[in-house]
């Protein structure tokens, strides 16, 4: 028994001894990526283990394709924190981009609640590269798993990492792994002798414990109080209650557009803002952010919009993540405008100001197409930096996805979309945000 120990500790030692010295090979030959971050300390920590790291020293030299032959099922593979890290390290370009958006019949309020309805929701996906020919066909394939009769008369509130938060007007949770179609069930939080005005519900991904966590937000307008509660997903039985005291009136946004989640933080716009009588007391923070792994709120700055301004500013404005950081893309007298968040400095500032086309600009001034002053078109960005819009097309079964990579001369393309069944009798509210779904896991290991 002893000679075998002795053995397994020395083949241990030699191992470590190779893998050390392969590291440092490949740290040399590894050529650099412009925009590409580092592995974050939090990120190495989920891949502690030898076998893995060497495992993934070998899978982020391999393109894309020769990924999907693996046809893998290892749980290593399937779990969040490797499409992240694979995304950072790789050194060969991910071409395919996958999209996930809905659509929904005109918006016809419960008269039980006064945010949520019971329209039926049909979501869709698309793949496509940005280096194909402009005008190409690109057919839209229909998520049915997320349109099943557990979800019916649910409505998709949030989005993170391939995974959905579904509510109804009863107060239901649900969230549906887009990929497997597993779902999971909540408990409802504590009731109280009135109702709340504006409940919201929004999900993040905790990259220190690697699990789904679901923040909700109840807000009395009359009393001036918001109570906030956190679960966890598959580990969490009861929600918890957030202390108040770190939580001063802020209530985020329950919208794609609204909110993103950035490095195990939420962000979301503070919709307490639009209420004269809180103003000084939530003290001017225009964007709330919540910090997954503590469970804390605080504010943060907004870009130098003036107060006027901002209910435009949010409106015809989103929240999305670029290069590792927190954006928003603004769209102003036909101009697209992307603001990005500096930590060090707490800052924003303005990267670039990019003309939308002119087809685009004048479909936008269409009646259908407008809700007031709000531009419908929905914008997000691809983990290679490139803008994405998408856009309904007047009088055809298809929308527009114009993609911008940004460098020193933008381009935009066109790609049209088939496949949408009745979208032709949409009608402007039944357009819902999209959202652009960097999921490594759907695509290297496809299933059916």
């Amino acid at each position: 028994m002893q000679a075998i120990r002795t053995t397994s500790l020395w083949i241990y030692k030699c191992i470590d001894f190779t893998y050390s010295i392969i590291i440092k090979f490949l740290e040399k030959k590894r050529p650099s990526a412009p925009g590409r971050r580092s592995l974050r300390p939090r990120e190495i920590g989920k891949l502690s283990l030898l076998h893995q790291d060497i495992l993934f020293e070998i899978l982020v030299r391999l393109d894309h394709q020769s990924l999907r032959k693996l046809n893998c099922v290892s749980r290593f593979f399937t779990d969040p924190s490797f499409e992240v890290s694979y995304v950072n390290w790789t050194t060969s370009p991910i071409h395919g981009t996958t999209i996930l958006f809905s659509f929904q019949a005109p918006f016809v309020p419960d008269r039980r609640s006064s945010y949520y309805g019971l329209q039926q929701e049909e979501f869709y996906t698309i793949n496509y590269n940005s280096h194909e020919e402009e005008g190409k066909l690109i057919h839209a394939k229909r998520v049915r798993h997320l349109e099943e009769e557990r979800l019916q008369h649910l409505r998709c509130v949030s989005l993170a990492k391939g995974v959905l938060c579904f509510v109804n007007s009863s107060r239901e949770y649900i969230t549906c792994d887009r990929v497997t179609g597993q779902h999971i069930s909540f408990p409802a939080t504590p009731r109280w002798s009135k109702p709340p005005a504006d409940p919201r519900v929004l999900l993040g991904f905790d990259g220190s414990s690697r699990t789904y966590k679901i923040l909700k937000s109840e807000a009395w307008y009359e009393t001036c109080t918001v109570k906030h509660w956190v679960i966890t997903v598959r580990v969490g039985e009861y929600w918890r209650e957030i202390d108040e005291s770190s939580s001063p009136l802020f209530q985020p946004y329950s919208h794609f557009s609204r909110s993103v989640c950035v490095d195990s933080v939420i962000y979301s716009y503070n919709r307490t803002c639009n209420i004269e009588r809180w103003e000084r007391v939530e003290g001017g923070f225009y964007i709330v952010a919540f910090d997954l792994e503590s469970e804390s709120f605080h504010g943060m700055p907004f870009p130098p919009v003036e107060r006027k301004h901002y209910d435009d500013f949010v409106r015809n404005s989103t929240l999305v993540e670029s290069d590792g950081r927190l954006a928003i893309i603004h769209v102003c007298n036909g101009m697209v405008i992307t603001w990005s968040f500096e930590p060090s400095s707490s800052c924003w500032n303005k990267k670039h100001a990019i003309a939308l086309p002119p087809e685009v600009v004048e479909a936008s001034r269409l009646p259908r197409l407008l809700d007031g002053n709000k531009f419908l078109g929905s914008f997000s960005v691809t983990p290679a930096g490139e803008v994405v819009l998408l856009m309904p097309r007047r009088r055809t079964s298809s929308l527009w996805i114009l993609l911008e990579k940004v460098g020193v001369k933008p381009i935009w393309k066109k790609f049209r979309i088939s496949g949408l069944g009745d979208f032709p009798n949409f009608v402007h509210r039944s357009f819902k945000a999209v959202v652009v779904v960097q999921n490594i896991t759907e695509n290297f290991f496809h299933r059916e």
